[in-house]
């Protein structure tokens, strides 16, 4: 059995670095080069997670740095 932590038709918003972006990418490469356990994910993907889990969202790149991802959940 699943919990969840909102309520159904509960929002949810998420701001994140984009490895779309160069500087994004060499951040990402050194921090798994000095061992450091770090999870970039492409604005796409996170989409697809969030999509599995239920939600409708809509996602927002900001000057192809950061995105947004706000969802609703069904």
């Amino acid at each position: 059995m699943t919990k969840s932590l909102l309520k159904r038709h509960g929002e949810v918003i998420l701001e994140d670095l984009n490895l779309k972006n160069l500087k994004v990418k060499l951040k990402y490469f050194k921090h798994r080069v000095f061992g450091e356990q770090v999870n970039f994910n492409y604005p796409q993907e996170i989409f697809n997670i969030f999509s599995e889990l239920d939600f409708d969202g809509t996602l927002k790149e900001l000057h192809n740095q950061r995105y947004i991802y706000i969802g609703k959940l069904k």
